[in-house]
């Protein structure tokens, strides 16, 4: 069985993890059209998912687990421990610190660039009501990771896209893996100390083979209309007018 909550998150990880991978691919080849005497001229190919729609069949596999509740105090504890994991996570992660020894850029742009992770974290972690901490979690690291892959496509940083690519291949999934973890323990501690649990999460099975055999009655349709969000880098100085870049809704 499987919680609803971890199959729609992983499948908005793999859509996201795709466009991460497929722009990685489509810089490789915006060099090599630059390069070539003939192919300078011609527009640089690259496919657009303006909309993706995906009707997922599902059955209710048991009651409803167990959530815990959050505050205000919570979120601001669980913000303020999220913190230095975010701005440590390139000297502290195994994968990172690898790619950073060799590449000492990408500590320099990450100084920049965890700023801003942390605070869209404040967009993640809710402040009351129930919180499942393995959502949120998945989608604090989702944050990170973003933060992280554009952060290796800085200019700055000199790791190159087939370095990025081998990462993202390579080491990704295990950070993610480790940072997921990190982050769902500290939200669970916290939480332990709020008040009881509540209903929220919901199992479901999800595969052919579990729902094969089920009569058609117990098995629902959920569709979902995802819309792409694309991000623009804006350049703007700091009170001590240094330069300094954010990513910002396009």
């Amino acid at each position: 069985m499987a919680q609803l909550n971890d199959v729609l998150a992983a499948l908005l990880t793999q859509i996201g993890r795709g466009r991460s991978q497929a722009d990685m691919a489509t810089l490789e080849m915006a060099e090599a059209y630059r390069d070539h005497p003939l192919l300078s001229g011609f527009p640089v190919p690259r496919v657009t998912l303006d909309e993706v729609v995906i009707d997922l069949k599902m059955a209710i596999a048991a009651a409803p687990t167990h959530v815990q509740q959050a505050s205000p105090a919570a979120k601001a504890e669980i913000l303020e421990r999220l913190r230095p994991v975010v701005q440590n996570v390139v000297a502290t992660d195994p994968g990172l610190q690898a790619l950073a020894n060799r590449h000492p850029g990408l500590t320099k742009a990450w100084v920049k660039a965890w700023g801003h992770a942390v605070q869209r974290l404040d967009a993640v972690v809710p402040a009351a009501g129930s919180v499942d901490a393995h959502a949120v979690a998945m989608g604090a690291t989702a944050v990170v990771r973003d933060a992280v892959s554009n952060t290796l496509l800085m200019p700055d940083t000199k790791v190159g896209v087939e370095a990025a690519r081998t990462f993202h291949a390579r080491e990704a999934p295990r950070f993610e893996e480790r940072l997921r973890d990190h982050v769902r323990g500290i939200i669970e501690g916290v939480l332990a100390r709020q008040a009881p649990a509540a209903p929220g999460r919901l199992e479901v099975l999800i595969t052919a083979k579990d729902l094969e055999g089920l009569p058609p009655e117990r098995i629902s349709t959920v569709r979902l209309t995802l819309r792409e969000s694309d991000r623009t880098w804006m350049h703007t100085e700091d009170g001590e007018g240094q330069p300094q870049a954010r990513l910002v809704p396009a």
